[in-house]
């Protein structure tokens, strides 16, 4: 991720209130929440992961350095074109468990979205709120001695396909509504 920049200070004149509500209709229009996993090796499970983006056109910057700012957590970056006659992007990114469930739930249950993108939120929020209280518990060693990882049960990972699939249904049916 090129050009990282650090997260400036909120601005004292701009209203925290009704930029939360500027923020969540934009993100109602703009936002991904995700529902992943990541390979950390061969032959382990794969990690359930979450992360919360806003990708837009990079002369859209400043507003995302702003939520950047408001948020007070995750990454803002710049990237190039992805594709051909496509301009290059801004992007804001948060992954870290605590950062979604302390900072950005309680943000989006304070200022709910209005369209269809709240109840992607909703699957997103439970599994968020999971992934936080197993990144908590005690980890266990990663074979190899390659540092540790959350411990998932069986019954939680099972919980977290249902709902990532949920969720990719969820936009699948709103695609073709």
């Amino acid at each position: 991720m090129a050009n990282s920049h650090p997260i400036p200070p909120f601005p004292l004149d701009v209203d925290r209130t009704a930029f939360g509500h500027y923020l969540s209709g934009l993100v109602d229009g703009e936002g991904t929440f995700c529902l992943e996993y990541k390979q950390h090796g061969p032959g382990r499970l794969p990690s359930p992961v979450a992360h919360f983006a806003l990708r837009l056109r990079s002369d859209d910057g400043p507003i995302l350095r702003l939520i950047h700012s408001f948020f007070g957590v995750g990454l803002y970056y710049r990237s190039a074109p992805r594709k051909e006659g496509w301009g290059a992007q801004a992007h804001y990114l948060v992954t870290a468990w605590k950062d979604l469930a302390m900072v950005l739930v309680p943000h989006f249950d304070a200022f709910p979205m209005r369209a269809k993108k709240r109840f992607d939120f909703l699957l997103w929020r439970e599994m968020v709120l999971l992934g936080h209280v197993v990144s908590q518990r005690k980890r266990r060693r990663r074979p190899a001695g390659n540092g540790t990882e959350p411990l998932w049960t069986p019954a939680e990972r099972e919980r977290y396909q249902f709902t990532k699939e949920l969720l990719r249904q969820q936009r699948r049916f709103q695609a073709d509504a």
